[in-house]
């Protein structure tokens, strides 16, 4: 059991499309039902700008939608989609990160969605802006009004993190045993998020992990740091692939045998992931395989039935 805790942490979570929205709750906020599909729809708006799907940006606009650049420049979103780019001419949508952070209800039919993009550049420098999205629910189907993008600057240590900000949170595992437990918050300082896990093993030994996950500026990369209550110790990297977030790890167990491990984090809604591993053998290890799902500790109601906030 001691592995599958060290090995839980060796997990990565890096930049890229991978989204992060919560919805905020506000008074007479429509159902979690509607909170999903303004996400669907930004998801899938931000999808077609990576892959140049300028019929699909054009259908996700609405007839008077515009767009207003950091500049103050207005054009509408319809003929911005019809260039198929960003209005500066430095941005490629095919590389462009963007991340969002929030989504709360204005009325029933309108949607802010505010978040972050980032370009990276051709050094390890890179420049992040924040943008704000209204949504508008036209015919059931969530339409872009209006986008307002602000100026960019150079991104911190925290900005390469903030896609990361969905980890934050008290989690449990899905079926509700408490065998795992799971915290996330971000340091004083922004600049790390800081993770606990807790949980017994078959024998009822109570095991931690405490992690560290932040920029390493000599690697260029995000990294985990992290160190178990046996004595154990791992490094991970991190890494994107598609809609999934891989980290290779390595790290050295309590009884100083060394081994490996691939790991994926996939997000199943906006209070739930899926993480699964693969432990390489050697040393007389054999290879394990291990798929935990985990979601916020008030989704599940006095029955122990998942309940959608």
């Amino acid at each position: 059991m001691q592995r599958f805790f060290h090995c839980f942490f060796c997990l990565p979570i890096a930049v890229g499309l991978m989204m992060r929205c919560s919805a905020q709750e506000r008074r007479n906020e429509p159902q979690p039902g509607e909170i999903a599909g303004v996400r669907q729809a930004a998801e899938a708006y931000i999808a077609a700008l990576r892959r140049g799907d300028t019929a699909r940006l054009i259908e996700s606009w609405t007839a008077d939608g515009e767009f207003i650049d950091s500049g103050g420049r207005i054009i509408k979103g319809r003929d911005l989609a019809r260039q198929n780019s960003l209005p500066s001419p430095q941005n490629d949508g095919g590389n462009l990160a963007i991340s969002i952070d929030s989504i709360r209800f204005i009325t029933p039919d309108v949607a802010l969605e505010v978040g972050t993009t980032e370009l990276p550049g051709a050094t390890d420098k890179f420049a992040v802006a924040r943008y704000s999205a209204i949504w508008v629910k036209r015919d059931g189907k969530w339409l872009l009004d209006s986008v307002l993008e602000s100026a960019p600057h150079e991104g911190s240590h925290h900005d390469r993190l903030r896609p990361l900000n969905w980890l934050v949170g008290d989690r449990v595992q899905r079926d509700g045993t408490g065998g795992v437990e799971l915290t996330c918050r971000w340091s004083s300082d922004g600049n790390y998020l800081l993770r606990e896990m807790k949980g017994r093993d078959s024998t009822g030994q109570m095991l931690s992990v405490s992690q560290r996950i932040g920029w390493d500026p000599s690697t260029k990369q995000i990294t985990a740091w992290t160190f178990d209550s046996d004595g154990g110790h791992a490094m991970g990297v991190w890494s994107r692939q598609g809609d999934k977030w891989l980290v290779r790890s390595s790290g050295v167990l309590p009884d100083g045998q060394t081994r490996s491990s691939a790991s994926t984090y996939v997000r199943t809604g906006d209070n739930a992931f899926t993480w699964e591993s693969t432990q390489g053998g050697g040393a007389g290890l054999p290879a394990t395989q291990r798929k935990v799902e985990l979601v916020r500790r008030n989704s599940f109601d006095k029955s122990g039935s998942l309940v959608q906030p």
